[in-house]
């Protein structure tokens, strides 16, 4: 799997092969436009806690 990495020493963001599966402690969690049209009854439908694909954190 490839994955970004940002190196707070070097303020570097880098593209790193990582093992399968990553585990991400989430610091962040972002919604977009899609999230917007799953939640408002349109063809999607989520529940609860099942949105916010853009996120950030730690590899843990």
């Amino acid at each position: 799997m490839r994955i970004a990495t940002f190196d707070a020493d070097t303020r570097q963001i880098r593209i790193e092969d990582a093992p399968m599966p990553v585990v991400i402690k989430v610091h962040r969690c972002g919604i977009c436009g899609s999230n917007v049209s799953m939640t408002s009854g349109g063809a999607f439908s989520l529940k609860t806690g099942q949105f916010g694909h853009e996120y950030s954190g730690e590899i843990v």
